[in-house]
């Protein structure tokens, strides 16, 4: 008897330091995974800042082009009218339309000149040094950010970002020479209209009416250039959207993207009132708190009866009352997804590796919340 006893006490304690034995594998599983998906969160994001810092690039490169090919045409159209102009045959032209002309041939020369020289410098400039703020040595920076990030995390902070961008460059060296650009530019189109006006009345000096109506059409085209030019100057200049682009009243948001994608949306700066928000959305929100609230391990679930969370419950941002038959529901679906979870993570240890996996924390499965939907959905992962 006493054998038996001594091998049956010998196989439970075997049997002890096998599950703790798993436990701890399964605990280091878990971290290993957690490091992983913070990894992945890295690059996404890294990857997302590369994609943006391309595109920013391109956009200024194409804008810095557009302007300065339009002022290099201006100052052809005004050299090319200078040299072929025939003043032998115009003598009698008067005296001050002819210096009027020369000095708006000036103008439109010089300002397009210098606005094109402006405009190909920045142009040169950002081809220059944009590929500088996606190279190894920020990445490597931008990645150990993100790991601290991660360790430090708590749910509505704001992921990192890189510490040195495009747009932080182009706002500090080159936004006010663009600016100074874009306004020569505009200050040449007016002259290069005068400059045909002029050109009329010295061109046609014996034909009145020619010249009359000549300058009755460039003087409407310079009314419905300055109106274009009131109505887009500021917008083209102005790094924010107009208030008139965004349509639609605004909506609640999760903050912290990409990293906490998966909490609860939560009330923002530019949110709207949570009252305001329709019936069915709020039962779902309010689904979605009970429905995480009983997701947790069981002694972390709230009572029904304590003062605490009545409190608590009073003092939830969405204002609807849960039946009893609803917390009966949530906790069997917490003991449900607590097994399949238990299932999947044992399946994944073993070596069956699985997508569902990426829906587990601590264990457990939790509610996803989709950052474009708003409508809390629980994800069970399969067995």
């Amino acid at each position: 008897m006493q054998g038996s006893s001594h091998a049956h006490l010998s196989l439970e304690r075997a049997d002890w330091q096998w599950q703790r034995q798993l436990a701890e594998e399964r605990r280091r599983w878990r971290q290993e995974d957690l490091e992983q998906r913070t990894l992945e969160n890295a690059r996404v994001l890294w990857a997302r800042f590369v994609e943006q810092n391309r595109r920013d690039i391109e956009e200024r490169s194409e804008q810095l082009k557009t302007f300065s090919n339009l002022a290099a045409l201006l100052a052809g159209f005004a050299m090319l009218g200078i040299l072929q102009f025939d003043f032998d045959n115009h003598g009698g032209a008067d005296l001050g339309v002819i210096i009027a002309f020369g000095v708006m041939v000036s103008f439109v020369v010089a300002l397009s000149l210098n606005s094109m020289m402006i405009c190909g410098l920045i142009h040169a400039s950002i081809m220059k040094v944009g590929h500088d703020y996606v190279s190894e040595e920020q990445e490597a920076e931008f990645m150990a950010s993100c790991r601290e990030f991660a360790l430090r995390f708590q749910p509505g902070d704001r992921p990192p970002r890189p510490r040195r961008t495009f747009q932080n460059h182009w706002a500090s060296r080159c936004e006010r020479e663009w600016r100074r650009g874009f306004y020569l530019f505009s200050a040449s189109v007016p002259s290069f209209i005068a400059m045909l006006a002029l050109a009329a009345w010295i061109k046609f000096y014996d034909q009145i009416e020619t010249a009359i109506v000549m300058t009755g059409i460039l003087g409407a085209s310079l009314a419905f250039y300055l109106g274009a030019q009131g109505r887009w100057a500021k917008h083209i200049i102005s790094d924010k959207p107009a208030a008139s682009d965004r349509a639609g009243e605004p909506v609640l948001r999760p903050l912290g993207l990409p990293f906490d994608w998966h909490q609860q949306p939560r009330v923002g700066p530019n949110s709207r009132p949570v009252q305001t928000l329709p019936l069915h959305r709020k039962m779902s929100a309010a689904l979605g708190n009970r429905l995480q609230a009983y997701l947790q391990p069981p002694h972390l679930w709230p009572s029904e009866t304590t003062p605490s969370s009545n409190s608590s419950m009073s003092a939830d941002p969405i204002k609807v009352e849960m039946d009893e038959k609803d917390s009966v529901t949530g906790r069997k679906l917490a003991e449900t997804h607590d097994v399949q979870a238990d299932s999947a993570t044992e399946a994944r240890s073993g070596g069956s590796a699985g997508s569902h996996t990426s829906l587990l924390r601590g264990g457990a499965a939790y509610a996803h919340f989709s950052p474009t939907r708003h409508r809390p959905s629980l994800h069970i992962p399969p067995p």
